[in-house]
C-alpha cells in the first residue's frame, strides 16, 4: 500500500493549497522583479492569499460524501428558488392590472 493511499484527505488538500500558494508567491516575485506597478503586485498578492484560502474553506465546509454533498447542493438550489419567487411582485401589488387601464 502506498503512502498516498494512507494520507487523509485534509493532508492532500493542504498540500494542494500549499502548492498554489508557492506558485502564486513565485508569480508575485516575478512581477516584482520585472518592475510591475505596485497595483498589479498588490492585486496578485491579494489573489494569492484569498483564492487558496477560499478553496480550503470550501473544501472544509463541503461534505466529502457524495450523498451528503448532493443534499447540500439541492438545499442550496431550493433556497435560491424560494428567494427568486420572493422577489417576484405580482402585477396587482405594483398598482397595475393585468387586463389594462
Amino acid at each position: 500500500m502506498s503512502l498516498q493511499n494512507q494520507l487523509p484527505a485534509a493532508s492532500t488538500t493542504a498540500r494542494r493549497v500549499a502548492g498554489g500558494v508557492l506558485g502564486a508567491g513565485a508569480a508575485v516575485t516575478a512581477l516584482t522583479l520585472a518592475g510591475a506597478p505596485w497595483g498589479v503586485v498588490a492585486v496578485a498578492v491579494a489573489v494569492a492569499i484569498i483564492v487558496p484560502g477560499l478553496i480550503m474553506l470550501l473544501q472544509v465546509l463541503m461534505p466529502q460524501e457524495s450523498e451528503h454533498k448532493r443534499d447540500v447542493i439541492l438545499a442550496w438550489m431550493r433556497h435560491r428558488e424560494r428567494r427568486a419567487r420572493g422577489r417576484q411582485v405580482p402585477a396587482q401589488r405594483r398598482g397595475r392590472s393585468l387586463s389594462g387601464p
